[in-house]
């Protein structure tokens, strides 16, 4: 999951539409009064918006073919192999330490194009691994609780297109306790909402929880 890229990437798609919608509101100066175009930024809500992300190799790799191929390798196809073995509960958390390793690209490629320092790259590959295996830890459990893979994956592309939350700018915001307070209500709504949102009996059948019953542990995560 990268989540680094992710940021960048919104970063670069949000410049490319302003100068996209600059340039055409400066080609339409000479059109005369009766050329009204919409001043401001194309959002999400603008076709042009999505025209130019699915025009963008960086976006489709973040959004949609990383999600779906990690989602696939290591919650579809690895956690059905080691249920059966370890249990659900463990297998929640083994899963996704072989997810936090395969990040580790990431330092072959700081390192060979000397972007930064050895220690604070290392630094890096160590906080990336801490976090991409706790959100693999938390996709693994929608993955087993709800026995769809959709769940893991639209949370894999809304991760990667928000990036690791901007904590430092937060702090320093002048409105910082509204926004602080905030944080802090979703973290809660978060851990109150886990279980009773991926309820099993919303989404039908779980082919894993019927591995909790020759496999130790997990079958309390199925009810």
């Amino acid at each position: 999951m990268d989540q680094g890229d992710g940021q960048k990437e919104q970063q670069g798609v949000s410049l490319a539409v302003d100068l996209q919608v600059t340039s055409s509101e400066e080609d339409s100066e000479g059109l005369g009064e009766g050329s009204n175009k919409s001043e401001g930024e194309v959002g999400p809500s603008d076709p042009r918006f999505w025209l130019l992300c699915l025009s963008d190799m960086r976006w489709l790799r973040n959004q949609v073919v990383a999600p779906l191929t990690e989602e696939l390798v290591f919650r579809a196809c690895m956690l059905p192999m080691l249920a059966p073995c370890a249990g659900l509960s463990l297998a929640i958390f083994t899963c996704p330490l072989f997810f936090g390793v395969a990040h580790f690209h990431h330092v072959i490629e700081l390192l060979r194009f000397r972007q930064g320092t050895v220690g604070g790259i290392i630094l890096s590959a160590v906080f990336q691994f801490s976090y991409t295996a706790v959100f693999g830890t938390y996709t693994a459990f929608v993955f087993v609780r709800t026995g769809h893979l959709m769940g893991p994956v639209l949370c894999h592309s809304f991760c990667n297109y928000m990036g690791f939350p901007a904590l430092s700018p937060a702090l320093e915001h002048p409105q910082r306790a509204t926004i602080v307070t905030c944080y802090l209500l979703g973290v809660l709504l978060f851990l109150l909402l886990l279980f009773p949102m991926t309820e099993p009996l919303f989404y039908g059948s779980v082919p894993l929880c019927s591995l909790a019953r020759t496999a130790h542990g997990g079958a309390s995560l199925c009810s």
